[in-house]
């Protein structure tokens, strides 16, 4: 898997994860449902959560991005128990 990351553009992508935290912090109140919708949909297509839980603790904080990151795989794993 490391090398499917390593060798895919998903390696550039992981390089600008600052630029990503303050574009999530740019949206202001918004931003903690951005970060729930974004994750619930794509744990639901089959993402790697704990990606996006980094991210969303680097961008809200720990409590809060691990708040908001738990609720949206939740939701993103419940939709796909509702589609299966």
């Amino acid at each position: 898997m490391l090398a499917l990351v390593y060798l895919s553009p998903l390696r550039a992508w992981l390089g600008r994860l600052r630029e990503i935290s303050d574009q999530i912090r740019g949206l202001g109140v918004l931003a903690p449902l951005v970060v729930m919708v974004s994750i619930a949909v794509l744990v639901a297509v089959g993402f790697p959560r704990l990606v996006l839980c980094a991210i969303a603790g680097m961008a809200l904080g720990f409590w809060s991005g691990l708040l908001w990151a738990q609720l949206g795989t939740l939701l993103g794993n419940y939709a796909t128990f509702l589609v299966a």
